[in-house]
């Protein structure tokens, strides 16, 4: 479960997109990280890549996500306190 997304780092557009193209995206696990103070989330820093028909990239970025754990205990209505 996602419980944040950050901005967008060290985005980048490489080559325009024109009406008609067709787009697709792939995503790359960067890395993971476990803080001992939050015990319930973990981060993971991804990097997405968005590509037109001709398989070029045209726009690329990082950024980093706070997922809840597999140990964290969801409240009545599936929420997770994040502290």
């Amino acid at each position: 479960r996602i419980i944040f997304i950050s901005t967008a780092l060290a985005q980048k557009w490489l080559k325009p997109v024109l009406p008609g193209d067709i787009l697709s995206m792939s995503v790359k696990a960067l890395s993971k990280s476990e803080p001992r103070s939050k015990p319930n989330v973990g981060f993971i820093r991804y990097a997405m890549a968005v590509h037109n028909q001709k398989s070029e990239v045209v726009m690329s970025y990082t950024s980093t996500i706070m997922v809840s754990r597999a140990s964290a205990v969801p409240d009545s209505q599936g929420s997770v306190a994040v502290l």
